[in-house]
């Protein structure tokens, strides 16, 4: 039994059978749950596909005062502990690919094995972070939408994506840029030894392949695939081969095999 601080209970989608092998899916800060709709539903229905809202995003509850990445990596805990779920292959994009690295070292008998997606142990600088968190929470709707997906993805943000980010409150970008800018899993990545596939795109201009391909050899037997005509969400950007590549991944980790050591062989 593991005791983790008190966290807020966060809103999940939870997609087929309660008792199959589990994926979940972590957004980025710039995103809700909402983005992964088109890669669940080309992901297998053998599997629980679990797509959190962290913290402040969504309909999950904002908790006041300063959040660090332990409190937004305990607050993913506590949610699967409450789910019974253990040893799922856990997703993440963006900055929901560090909080995936982080709970696979924090919390390590909830994670089986990681899909990261454009992502990094330390993403730019600590007084970038900062400097971001300030600008958003202070521009205005439109502008604030416009820098949050500048650069983001290969193709035209549509109305959907759009009206995601807009929904994203301002204290909540605050609070988790800042939470970002204080983060470095770099010596607790590295010391990550379970089966590992990296993602990103070839047009990601905001944590491009060279990035991706440090953090990823780092990680022994890890792999890393690029995705072609993609940015940094590839989520929405080319949700099919996302998928597929999630799918692959699945298959050669065995994930999807029956477990009969567990309680419900079935």
């Amino acid at each position: 039994m593991i005791h983790l601080p008190d966290s807020p209970s966060l809103h999940v989608e939870d997609l087929h059978s309660d008792n199959a092998p589990t994926v979940v899916l972590i957004h980025d800060f710039r995103l809700d749950r909402r983005v992964w709709g088109d890669v669940a539903k080309r992901l297998p229905s053998q599997v629980r596909c679990v797509i959190p809202d962290l913290r402040g995003y969504g309909h999950s509850p904002a908790p006041d005062g300063q959040w660090s990445m332990r409190d937004v990596v305990y607050d993913l805990a506590n949610t699967l502990f409450s789910l019974n779920i253990r040893d799922a292959v856990v997703v993440g994009s963006g900055t929901g690919g560090m909080i995936a690295q982080a709970l696979a070292a924090e919390v390590p008998q909830t994670v089986r094995a990681l899909v990261l997606i454009g992502t990094g142990a330390k993403l730019e600088t600590e007084d970038r972070w900062l400097h971001r968190a300030q600008v958003l929470s202070d521009l205005p709707d439109t502008a604030r939408v416009r820098q949050l997906l500048d650069a983001a993805t290969y193709r035209a943000p549509d109305p959907h994506l759009c009206e995601i980010a807009a929904s994203i409150r301002p204290d909540t970008l605050r609070r988790m840029c800042e939470a970002v800018a204080h983060t470095d899993l770099r010596r607790s990545t590295d010391a990550l030894r379970l089966p590992t596939l990296g993602l990103v795109g070839r047009n990601d201009r905001i944590t491009p392949p060279d990035l991706m391909r440090e953090m990823i050899d780092g990680i022994p037997g890890a792999s890393l695939e690029l995705l072609p005509r993609c940015g940094h969400i590839t989520a929405y950007d080319a949700p099919e081969a996302t998928a597929d590549a999630i799918n692959g991944f699945l298959d050669r980790t065995g994930h999807l095999l029956p477990d009969f050591d567990s309680k419900d062989p079935s």
